[in-house]
């Protein structure tokens, strides 16, 4: 019942409609069902489910804010020339440490930046947009430059998150 009355199992059908005790059942969890909006708005489940298209992109831009999160911390230690903490950042993201904190500080970026462009354009983009998204987060780049990019990204980011918000509820009809 509750599967149905998330658009998530197609209602059981007779020639008659659905049985009345199911109905009834369905309407108690979920007093604005209707059945001939199932396909719609099951369509809208699985597009904003983890497998879905939707729900990989909010994912994408979730995975990406913890990522900017990662650089400002790795910028951070970068500065300090904290090497514990950027092999340990290093070491979250998955990445094999090494003993130079530039050289670290340029591996996290070299990995992380892709997933940034991803989740802001849509896609990993081509060898130029990975290059110019990591320039933004250079070791090179003042404090300043760099917290300016991570803003940026996290309102891009934001941005994106509201805009499939809206379509979420927009296509639901809430």
């Amino acid at each position: 019942v509750q599967a149905i009355a998330n658009y998530k199992m197609k209602p059981p059908i007779t020639r008659n409609g659905m049985p009345a005790p199911i109905l009834q059942r369905v309407l108690a969890v979920n007093p604005s069902y209707d059945a001939t909006q199932f396909e719609k708005r099951n369509h809208i489940v699985q597009d904003f489910a983890a497998s879905g298209k939707s729900g990989k992109a909010i994912t994408s831009a979730d995975t990406a804010l913890a990522h900017l999160d990662a650089i400002e911390q790795a910028g951070q230690a970068l500065k300090s020339r904290d090497l514990q903490v950027l092999n340990r950042i290093a070491q979250s993201v998955g990445l094999q440490t090494g003993d130079s904190a530039p050289a670290v500080y340029d591996t996290i970026v070299s990995m992380v930046a892709p997933e940034i462009s991803r989740a802001v354009i849509g896609e990993a983009g081509g060898e130029a947009d990975r290059k110019a998204m990591m320039n933004n987060f250079s070791r090179s780049a003042s404090d300043a430059q760099r917290n300016g990019a991570i803003a940026s990204a996290v309102n891009l980011l934001g941005a994106r998150v509201h805009k499939q918000a809206q379509a979420y509820e927009a296509a639901r009809g809430v």
